[in-house]
């Protein structure tokens, strides 16, 4: 848990560059640059962005929203904790491979699939409000509002501002990237275990020789 924390604090700067960028905040104007030959417009590159955060707000200044952030990261790793406890026997199987059949092997894929989609499902819903309370801290930087100095006066801005809804602002989008990338973790690891499987012949045949 500290190792994670530590790597939260060392790249939350770096995150909180790409959240303005994504923004479009553009706090000075493209620049000319040379391209292979060719004379193009360019804007300043995250560690421009994370050296002007700097200068305006301090050092602490590159941390505004990390409470948030991390009471995410808190949640989402206690809820996941949890999940992988309410189902111990798919976690105790996965170790034993060998001995399990093609309709065994099946059924637990299928177990794990489930259990991974709760999981993604439950922590894409409870860190939502954390995940928009940073966001909305971070952009307070461009327009500096008032109402986002802390967790709690964050909270309540987003109550006031939007509603209860406001909390689950922006959940479908980041359903949806966050869907790609685990239906493409889950397609990298099914085509890991299958390529597997020749190589596995392959050492059995040289080693009957």
């Amino acid at each position: 848990m500290l190792d994670k924390t530590i790597e939260e604090l060392v790249a939350y700067p770096v995150e909180f560059a790409r959240t303005l960028i994504q923004l479009g905040y553009e706090p000075v104007s493209p620049r000319p640059s040379k391209y292979f030959g060719r004379t193009v417009l360019v804007l300043p590159s995250g560690f421009w962005y994370i050296k002007h955060i700097r200068n305006r707000d301090g050092i602490l200044g590159l941390y505004r929203g990390l409470a948030s952030h991390l009471a995410g990261k808190i949640l989402e790793d206690y809820v996941s904790r949890k999940i992988n406890e309410r189902w111990p026997e798919i976690s105790s199987r996965t170790g034993n491979q060998e001995s399990l059949t093609v309709n065994q092997r099946k059924k637990q894929d299928l177990a794990l699939l489930a259990r991974d989609l709760s999981r993604w499902m439950i922590v894409l819903i409870v860190t939502q409000p954390f995940h928009v309370l940073a966001t909305r801290m971070m952009a307070s930087f461009v327009g500096q509002e008032p109402g986002y100095g802390n967790v709690i006066s964050g909270f309540m801005s987003i109550y006031h501002d939007s509603g209860l809804f406001g909390f689950w602002a922006g959940l479908l989008p980041r359903a949806i990237g966050e869907f790609l990338t685990f239906l493409a973790i889950r397609l990298r690891g099914h085509l890991r275990h299958r390529l597997k499987i020749p190589n596995r012949k392959v050492s059995n045949f040289k080693n009957e020789n």
